[in-house]
């Protein structure tokens, strides 16, 4: 997906009135907004009047839904007369009027929020009354758009600004990042090594979410940086998906899954290509990388991780076959739990980290193109047969 066009609503106003243990924790960058539901701009709702009559505060409010949202001021009525109008107000919405004995009054409009960060949001209608005044409604405001999911097609040619890395540190990056000709293309830096093993902290291009049911998918081509037409043939050269605790910061905290496509472990020099599947936690790994492809030397791979709350299930295939073939979850560490073929990791929290990652040695010549990612939310009650839908 091209880098989305976020485009700010305006409110209307009405009337008057949102497996050996190794530790080594690199750099992170960015921060972590939760994904929950669409919308990122939230439209203040129009600004209500509201007319004190009585001994009653009088007057309607309204909130906008999204994150920027305005209050009108108030008007004060004194005993015997008409008060004084209420001040413009900053977001979210108008405010009415405070009536006292006998006094009649308006606040004036509000101003429309300003534009909210990433979140939900549609401008609602201000209708609530105070005692004694008169109710009056305000404007709906307009729906946000533009909030970030990690849906994307990769047809820009930036990675757009809801993706967030890890990457090694500023001075010393782990990876390159390139978006180009409908792809994410991800290359090892060099002599740095970036092997995700036990709690060390590597590479990851990810965004937030918070769901406990889910698919996560991707299209991978793991190649020679040096040569992007022939297939990698150093030692763990491999990329794929990855699903990561937030909490985790290397050492004992590291906690995630993946599973990834590329050159497996000891075949140094020839093509041997494999699927990864590895579960980390509190820092400790298990992993198994069966071979891919009759002779093992399938280029490409379809990868897929389904969660149902705790159970997480990694998936691959050729591109354009219609079968999943499940792949089998390793386990050993205390805490990653096989059961009827299944990994379970209760440790896991309801927002997670899901990305694309890199796993590979020292010396490199590792690039992955990634065709697109899709993250499905499932309903609940889903089965594993949703997994493979």
């Amino acid at each position: 997906m091209a880098p989305s066009t976020r485009a700010w609503g305006v409110a209307a106003i009405a009337a008057l009135g949102l497996a050996a243990c190794t530790s080594k924790d690199e750099g992170h960058t960015g921060s972590n907004p939760a994904i929950t539901l669409g919308g990122s701009s939230g439209m203040s709702s129009g600004g209500a009047s509201g007319a004190a009559t009585g001994a009653g505060k009088g007057g309607a409010s309204a909130a906008g839904a999204g994150a920027g949202n305005a209050q009108g001021g108030s008007g004060n009525a004194s005993q015997a007369g008409s008060g004084n109008a209420g001040s413009a107000g900053a977001p979210r919405g108008g405010g009415g009027g405070d009536g006292n004995q006998g006094g009649t009054d308006a606040g004036s409009s509000g101003r429309a929020g300003s534009a909210g960060g990433a979140g939900r949001a549609s401008g609602g209608a201000g209708t609530s009354a105070g005692s004694g005044g008169t109710d009056v409604s305000g404007a709906a405001g307009d729906t946000g758009t533009g909030a970030c999911s990690p849906n994307d097609e990769f047809e820009g040619t930036e990675l757009d600004s809801c993706w967030l890395t890890l990457n090694g540190s500023t001075a010393m990056p782990l990876i390159a990042i390139a978006e180009k000709d409908g792809a994410l293309h991800l290359s090892a830096n060099g002599n740095q090594g970036g092997v995700w093993y036990q709690g060390a902290t590597k590479s990851l291009i990810y965004q937030l979410v918070s769901a406990q049911r889910f698919t996560l998918t991707t299209t991978a081509h793991p190649r020679k940086f040096t040569d992007p037409e022939s297939l990698p043939t150093k030692d763990l050269h491999v990329g794929g998906l990855m699903v990561r605790n937030p909490s985790s910061a290397g050492g004992s905290t590291e906690n995630y899954v993946f599973i990834m496509v590329g050159h497996s472990e000891n075949n140094n020099g020839m093509v041997h290509q494999g699927v990864e599947f590895k579960t980390t936690v509190n820092g400790c790994s298990d992993w198994a990388e069966p071979d891919w492809g009759a002779s093992h030397d399938e280029p490409d791979a379809e990868l897929r991780i389904c969660r149902l709350g705790a159970e997480f299930r990694m998936y691959k295939r050729v591109p354009g076959d219609a079968t999943w073939t499940a792949a089998p979850p390793p386990s050993g560490c205390n805490g990653n739990d096989v059961n009827d073929g299944v990994l379970s990791r209760s440790d896991m929290p309801e927002s997670v980290q899901v990305g694309l990652a890199l796993n590979f040695n020292a010396p490199s010549d590792l690039e992955v193109a990634f065709d697109s990612i899709h993250f499905v939310e499932l309903p609940e009650g889903a089965t594993a047969d949703a997994c493979t839908n």
